[in-house]
């Protein structure tokens, strides 16, 4: 069975797989190695990434711009209204999970039931479920979430660290601002011990 890990951004979604022992980035249909994040909905069909960004040109009321951030939502506004139609959060990333899904199961040539997916280090209770449950919706039905942090820590641990403990400070240059978290690497292990900085994805709309 078929791993991927998923980057799932505010702005952009990366998604990548473990191809003859190496890591590697992969395409998405339109062969774009970065796909937008955004999802909208138009004649009686969800859009994702740039066919998304090409809608909302149009129309901006059709296109949910920041997925990750709507996964925050507590359940007092459960509901997304694009043209008419209401969606719930979930259905709308599941959109976006079924398209990388899709994608990947095309580069691969295998099925995909599996992702490892990356969250900001101050997500939400919140928004962790609701991410689990979109993913399991489009059919990854075993999905661990990782804090971005961890993943590169993890990730600079096989190629540059020590097998021994060390504390780490990760810096998430994002699209949207910088968080810096510390944590402690142990044998591709990492806990982390304090994560700091703007957290927009819980803010109001601006």
């Amino acid at each position: 069975m078929t791993s991927i890990g998923i980057d799932f951004g505010r702005k952009n979604t990366i998604v990548a797989a473990v191809v003859r022992g190496e890591p590697r980035v992969l395409p998405n249909t339109q062969m774009d190695f970065v796909a937008p994040s955004p999802v909208g909905f138009h004649l009686g069909e969800l859009l994702v990434g740039h066919d998304a960004v090409r809608c909302r040109r149009a129309n901006p009321d059709s296109v949910v711009a920041d997925v990750a951030r709507l996964l925050a939502q507590s359940d007092e506004r459960p509901s997304v209204q694009l043209e008419g139609k209401s969606f719930s959060p979930v259905e709308i990333a599941a959109a976006l999970f079924r398209e990388i899904k899709h994608s990947a199961e095309i580069h691969l040539g295998a099925e995909v039931r599996r992702a490892v997916v990356a969250v900001p280090a101050w997500c939400t209770a919140k928004q962790q479920d609701n991410t689990r449950h979109a993913a399991a919706t489009a059919g990854l039905d075993a999905v661990t979430l990782v804090s971005t942090p961890a993943a590169a820590a993890i990730a600079a641990a096989h190629a540059h660290f020590p097998s021994r403990a060390k504390k780490v400070l990760v810096y998430d240059m994002g699209a949207s601002g910088c968080d810096v978290s510390v944590g402690l690497l142990d044998d591709s292990r990492f806990a982390l011990l304090a994560a700091r900085g703007k957290s927009p994805i819980l803010l109001p709309n601006m």
